[in-house]
Parts: structure tokens; C-alpha cells; sequence
């Protein structure tokens, strides 16, 4: 296996020991991509791995990175991987307005494959994420049943929320150098 390959799958699988083994001998192996053009990152996020997540990003890798659509680690975390890894590319400043190529944010996909922590995540992080997004977090929680400020039910997460640490940058545009 190339060290290309070799540094993707240890992002995949969570193997810390084997990325900074393979970054510690060639530091431009950030920039390997698999052949849909995902990185490290975009697999450290389809894989809920975020320890690689951090240090990938620790290491200077680009939260705004995209693949061939278009897509953000950040699109691929919203889909369902984990809380943790959306937490951590929010938290990176991982632009939550960023369109793929089929036109959708992050947001627009964790609203399709709803996972009620992920949402809750975008509006932790991003209480701003409506600008230049087809769906804000307020607009998402609050339509769900028995979900939002107004909700009865001793379970139910409220939509007013105080961020636990501000953003690095809250749902602006990011583009990576």
C-alpha cells in the first residue's frame, strides 16, 4: 500500500499512531485524496473519528477542504457520522453556507437524515447559519414535533441555546489557501 493509501485508511479507521508515523515522514501526505477527492479529513468525519478530526486540523489541513461534489468534511459529518464531529469542524470554523455541487449545505443534510443531536450542534455553534443557508437551525428544530422553545416535554432540547465556546468563525465563507 502507498503511503497515500495508507495515510487515508488510518484516517478511516482512527489510527493515530499510523497518521503521524506517515506525516512525520512526508508532510505534504495531507493533500492525498481518494479517487472521489475526499482527504483524511473527509474520511476522519464519514468514519466519526474526531481525534483525527483535531489532529488533522491541528496539523493545518483546511476545514473547508471539498471533494469532486463539492462536498466539506463538515457535509459529510452532517449526514449522520457523530455530535463529536460536527462539533469539532463547527468549532474549527468549517463554513456552514458552503453549497455542494448538488446546491445543499451541511445543515440541508442533517435535516434529511434527521439526527436530533447534529441539529442541535448547528445551533450550539452556529445561531447565525441562516446567512447564505437553504435552512437555518432555528427553522429546523423548530419544526420538528416537540422540539423547540415551546416544547412540553422534560426531554426536549430548546432552541435558544448559549454557545458552549464561540466559533473560530461562525458560517462564514471559508476557502482554503
Amino acid at each position: 500500500m502507498d503511503n497515500s493509501l495508507a495515510f487515508l485508511y488510518a484516517a478511516a479507521m482512527g489510527d493515530i499512531a499510523a497518521l503521524e508515523r506517515e506525516y512525520s515522514k512526508n508532510r505534504s501526505i495531507l493533500s492525498a485524496r481518494n479517487p472521489e477527492g475526499r482527504t483524511a479529513l473527509h474520511l476522519a468525519a464519514e468514519h466519526a473519528r474526531p481525534a483525527v478530526l483535531r489532529l488533522l486540523l491541528n496539523y493545518g489541513m483546511c476545514a473547508a477542504v471539498t471533494d469532486t461534489h463539492g462536498q466539506t468534511p463538515l457535509h459529510i459529518a452532517a449526514q449522520g457520522s457523530s455530535t463529536e464531529a460536527v462539533d469539532v469542524l463547527l468549532r474549527e470554523g468549517s463554513g456552514c453556507s458552503a453549497r455542494d455541487s448538488d446546491g445543499k449545505t451541511a445543515i440541508a443534510y442533517a435535516y434529511q437524515n434527521p439526527t436530533h443531536d447534529i441539529l442541535v450542534r448547528f445551533l450550539d455553534y452556529a445561531p447565525s447559519c441562516g446567512v447564505g443557508c437553504s435552512l437555518t437551525p432555528e427553522i429546523v428544530l423548530g419544526s420538528r414535533p416537540g422540539v423547540g422553545a415551546r416544547a412540553k416535554s422534560d426531554s426536549a432540547i430548546p432552541c435558544a441555546r448559549a454557545s458552549p465556546a464561540p466559533p473560530k468563525r461562525c458560517c462564514g465563507s471559508v476557502r482554503c489557501k
